[in-house]
């Protein structure tokens, strides 16, 4: 688990760069790189391991962060994070990730049980047979204050 003071260095640096424009915050210097099977890889805090799911039309899979699991879709049919039925406070910004335009999402869970929500959607890495190739991670979080650590891995993504 990652301790709260550390969260707070994240926050401050993800304000930081959300606020200079194309910088991007480095992660902490302790994490490492994990690779999603050579398709893309993320900085993500030590412990952190990727397993493959099974996915019907595309490439699935769960980062195992130590205190979260972050859900891979990277195919031809992904998620856009549209869907605004299920979330409160729904806010979407454009991001860059690896000189692709991509598209950064915060939520509150309507459900009864609450939490929170944070999303990344790339939607076009390349085109295939069947359309454009994109990527959407996503992960429930418990607490609010989870979100910079999650966008300081998102924000990290590098495209193989």
């Amino acid at each position: 688990m990652i301790g709260p003071a550390v969260r707070r260095a994240l926050l401050l640096l993800v304000l930081f760069g959300a606020a200079s424009g194309d910088t991007i915050a480095a992660p902490p210097a302790d994490w490492q790189e994990v690779s999603a099977d050579g398709k893309f890889t993320v900085m993500a805090p030590a412990g952190t391991t990727f397993a493959r799911s099974p996915g019907t039309d595309s490439f699935t899979g769960v980062f195992n962060v130590p205190g979260f699991a972050v859900h891979v879709d990277y195919g031809a049919h992904v998620d856009p994070l549209q869907h605004t039925l299920h979330y409160t406070q729904y806010v979407a910004r454009d991001v860059v990730v690896d000189g692709k335009r991509a598209k950064l999402v915060t939520a509150r869970s309507r459900s009864s049980a609450g939490g929170y929500f944070i999303g990344m959607h790339v939607p076009q890495l390349r085109r295939s047979a069947v359309g454009p190739v994109g990527l959407t991670l996503s992960c429930n979080l418990a607490r609010e204050q989870d979100y910079a650590v999650l966008e300081s891995l998102y924000l990290s993504v590098r495209f193989n």
